[in-house]
């Protein structure tokens, strides 16, 4: 088989780390089509590496002999190989659809480059997800782009997801080499083979999770295994207890006092208020100060600028005389500054919503939940579903995330955990028609809400991004909720906008109804990228996640934020 017709060829940037780099990365089919290749520029100068040469060894030595499953590495006079099988969406067989993603590196690192396997997931993930086969060549010329983004994350990663080998990188017994550890969220291990041996059928079977039927059973797709199951309900869901202590500690949170604030701006105040009314040179140095202590909590400096202003503006209406006047003053008028930032232009109560909508039509609420990957989109959506519940409702989960391997057991376990539907149809279907499915299958089931879960995508992969605009267009969802960690600050906003603007583009116009923000209960003081969220994107925040169990989820209060904007300040 002789590899033709290359698509796409990108070299990365070079960089003071190139001796642990890959030298070359090829997405290709059995049937001789090459999709993408990649070669560094640390390489492809010395005459020595040539990708499609590689992969052909890889396809005539190994592949078609061993005929592996999902993942393999081998030894090719003295070029270490790593490889991962994905399959493109099609409405054919997905055995004629089949591509390999295959990384080649010196032998002399076997075993030390503990991103390739991660590198290897990602790209072929994206690649998939985003190809577009009515317009194959023109979808894949984006892909370069989105692969130097990837190429980077994954060196940046280090060894965090590194896979031990054995010793004897030599090995033609055709045994398994080590088994990866494992996580603690029960992800399946991973089997690695070193291409020398044939592995039986069934071997096979078990590897390859890209090519299944729609109609497999639990067992092969979905499945929630028992043990898996009982240490998500440890991890998950709340006790008696701590569901009578949460719900206290919500009253008590909305009894806000306030305290501390008056002695926080007394001597700052002091200085500038008289019997007279205040000026902007009077005000300046207190504007100054506020302005300052926002931008040190994450607030962007237009953000900041456009708060001070109003604060400014409200002080000026008001005259204040006193400094006890100017006190009681400044709190309403930071307040309104960052309440109007955070309020929504619509209603995004989605409980209320979700509720509302029950009984008036047959078609379940829907609510789509995007963004880009490890922020926790599906537990969040896990503890979503929990809030729906618990309030009487009957919600689906529906498992659209067809491409990251293990994504469709990870839903299952949370439906399990919360004694709710999932609707799936394995892996490599299209994101849309499973979508659509689901909703069908929903309502024929009487369900009154359905939260789809999308695979994570990175926001400038703009063949992922017209992947999710199709989704949406298809699921016609009542809500779309993005998540975002809350301390990522300028990231979060840039993750934010393109996947707005991606909404707009091929989502038919779609915005972005709402913002989910994890990790709220580890942000501290840096709350300043929720209101830079909010003011940039005109989406409010509708829940924060301030814990790991369903029930820690609730909406953002004003007055946390307003206290922590202001604790510094002297």
């Amino acid at each position: 088989i002789i590899l033709v017709n290359i698509i796409v060829h990108v070299h990365t940037d070079s960089s003071s780390h190139a001796q642990t780099m890959i030298d070359s990365l090829i997405i290709f089919s059995q049937s001789g089509r090459v999709w993408f290749s990649h070669t560094s520029p640390s390489s492809s100068g010395n005459g020595k590496v040539d990708p499609t040469s590689r992969a052909n060894s890889l396809i005539s030595t190994v592949i078609l002999e061993s005929d592996i499953g999902d993942r393999g590495e081998a030894i090719i006079e003295d070029v270490a190989a790593e490889w991962i099988h994905g399959a493109l969406p099609s409405e054919e067989k997905a055995s004629t659809r089949k591509v390999i993603a295959a990384a080649f590196y010196p032998s002399a690192l076997r075993g030390r480059l503990g991103y390739v396997g991660p590198l290897l997931e990602s790209t072929m993930e994206n690649f998939c997800c985003g190809f577009n086969q009515e317009e194959e060549k023109e979808n894949q010329d984006d892909f370069g782009e989105t692969f130097g983004t990837l190429l980077k994350e994954a060196v940046a990663s280090g060894n965090k997801k590194k896979v031990k080998l054995s010793s004897s990188n030599n090995n033609r017994n055709g045994k398994a080499l080590n088994e990866n550890s494992g996580d603690k969220n029960n992800k399946k291990k991973t089997v690695w083979h070193d291409g020398s041996g044939k592995l039986t059928r069934a071997q096979a079977a078990a590897l390859d999770r890209s090519v299944r039927p729609a109609d497999a059973s639990a067992h092969a797709v979905g499945e929630a295994s028992e043990a898996a199951v009982r240490e998500a309900k440890t991890q998950f869901l709340p006790t008696d207890e701590e569901r009578e202590q949460w719900e206290e500690e919500n009253r008590s949170d909305a009894t806000y006092t306030w305290k501390g604030l008056t002695e926080r701006f007394s001597s700052l105040l002091h200085r500038i208020t008289s019997g007279a009314p205040l000026t902007d040179v009077a005000l300046e140095g207190m504007l100054d100060k506020l302005r300052e202590n926002l931008e040190k909590k994450n607030v962007a400096s237009d953000v900041s600028r456009h708060i001070v202003l109003g604060v400014r503006q409200y002080l000026k209406e008001r005259r204040p005389r006193t400094v006890r006047h100017a006190q009681a003053l400044l709190r309403p008028g930071l307040e309104t500054g960052v309440t109007r930032i955070l309020a929504s232009r619509s209603d995004t109560d989605v409980l209320r919503r979700a509720l509302g909508h029950r009984g008036r039509s047959r078609r379940p609420f829907v609510i789509t939940v995007i963004g880009i990957n490890g922020v926790g989109k599906s537990t969040s959506l896990a503890k979503v579903a929990y809030l729906l519940k618990t309030h009487g409702l009957s919600p689906m989960v529906a498992a659209c995330d067809t491409f990251r391997s293990g994504a469709v057991e990870q839903l299952a376990v949370h439906a399990r955990c919360l004694d709710v539907s999932l609707f799936h149809r394995g892996y490599s279907k299209d994101p849309a028609g499973v979508a659509t499915a689901a909703i069908k299958n929903a309502e024929a089931e009487g369900h009154d809400v359905v939260l789809i879960d999308t695979a994570g995508r990175m926001q400038n992969n703009v063949p992922l991004m017209t992947a999710l605009g199709k989704l949406v267009v298809a699921a016609r969802p009542d809500m779309v909720l993005f998540v975002g960690e809350a301390l990522v600050g300028n990231d979060g906003l840039n993750q934010l906008k393109m996947f707005e603007a991606a909404l707009q583009r091929s989502g038919h116009g779609r915005k972005i109804d709402g913002i989910i923000l994890t990790k709220w209960d580890t942000v501290s003081e840096k709350v300043g990228a929720t209101l830079t969220m909010s003011h940039a994107s005109g989406s409010p925040v509708v829940f924060v996640g301030i814990g790991q169990k369903y029930h820690h989820l609730r909406s953002l209060k004003v007055g946390e934020v307003m206290d922590s904007l202001l604790t510094t300040i002297e």
